[in-house]
């Protein structure tokens, strides 16, 4: 979300609370996080810290940090700020205030005090520049990610077919992300659902991931939404993508148009290599499983296990062919293919 390179070089010094009271007269924005007020601290710092933004101040009793001025190249400065069209590159300044939010939530402050750099010639300092909120909302979602990669790393193993983003005026979540024709379309969801209820259980912000984080198997759930002036019960396939999943060595696409499956990329010396899969291939079963929904498809993806035969049936050129495929373990391929790199 940042360009990188964008906070490089910067070095940590110090600061007066001069700075911090300065940045008080400037907007804030406030965002909410599924996280206690110390786990948000600790994940402030550490993405500060990967984003190469230098502390100036980290008072961990106000729960405040005071980022100490970073360089802003120009396209970033136009993008994050008011009326800069004009402006060759800027600096930034960032005031974050942690604060409580309620049982297992919190709350952070974002105010960043944009400023045009100096233009050749100039006595004093460029403008003041208001911020758009492009940069405040890239930060609150970077911090966000790196929330739940700490809090619950099993969720990344999860497929529902979209997003879901905290909407801080309906204070709840909403799905987003919602690609046609995708996973998320066919489970029901549609852009901006607000997320009343997970198996009938009340979800919110604090308690909203738990209720998906221990799923370790392909599971359904009932999510119950509203919908404009409608509540909506929606059955929804909760896929598990388990970190012993085998693999084939293929890609695979489905067309928008005829909702076909098709081999798009297929591995050198891969198990689906080996036993004759092509691109262009489409898809047509797995296992007795029809490849009619992306539901479906993540059925037969997740029942495969290591070492035990798959059958698959494909349409090659208006041809129906049946192959055997042998899937092998994910760390299997990577010894695999660490030791062609090595040779060459």
């Amino acid at each position: 979300m940042f360009g990188w390179g964008i906070f490089l070089f910067l070095l940590l010094s110090g600061c007066t609370t001069d700075r911090a009271s300065r940045l008080e007269f400037f907007p804030s924005t406030s965002y909410s996080f599924p996280a206690t007020q110390e786990e948000l601290w600790e994940t402030t710092l550490d993405t500060l810290k990967r984003e190469y933004v230098s502390i100036a101040e980290a008072n961990h009793v106000r729960g405040l940090v005071i980022s100490k001025r970073f360089p802003i190249q120009s396209a970033e400065f136009r993008t994050w700020t008011k009326n800069s069209s004009l402006a060759p590159s800027g600096f930034g300044t960032l005031r974050l205030e942690v604060t409580p939010r309620g049982p297992g939530a919190s709350r952070l402050e974002i105010t960043v005090d944009f400023r045009a750099a100096r233009r050749v010639g100039a006595r004093h300092g460029g403008k003041h520049k208001a911020s758009t909120g492009v940069f405040e909302d890239a930060l609150s979602a970077r911090i966000h990610a790196h929330v739940l990669a700490k809090k619950y790393p099993n969720l990344i193993r999860l497929a529902v077919g979209c997003d879901f983003i905290w909407d801080e005026r309906a204070n709840r979540y909403r799905a987003a992300e919602i690609d046609s024709g995708g996973l998320g379309e066919e489970q029901g969801f549609e852009e901006n659902d607000l997320i009343l209820r997970i198996d009938g259980e009340e979800v919110s912000i604090g308690n909203f991931f738990g209720a998906l984080s221990n799923i370790q198997q392909n599971e359904l759930k009932t999510f119950t939404v509203k919908r404009s002036d409608q509540t909506v019960d929606l059955m929804v396939s909760v896929f598990y993508l388990s970190p012993d999943l085998p693999w084939i060595g293929v890609r695979v696409e489905r067309d928008p148009d005829t909702q076909v499956f098709r081999i798009t990329d297929v591995a050198p010396s891969s198990p689906a290599g080996k036993a004759g899969l092509q691109p262009q291939d489409e898809l047509l079963e797995e296992d007795g499983i029809e490849f009619t929904s992306w539901r479906n498809y993540y059925k037969a993806v997740t029942g495969a296990n290591a070492g035990s035969d798959r059958t698959m049936t494909v349409n090659r050129s208006g041809k129906k062919l049946t192959l055997t495929v042998k899937p092998v373990p994910f760390e299997s391929m990577l010894k695999q293919l660490r030791g062609e790199n090595a040779s060459g």
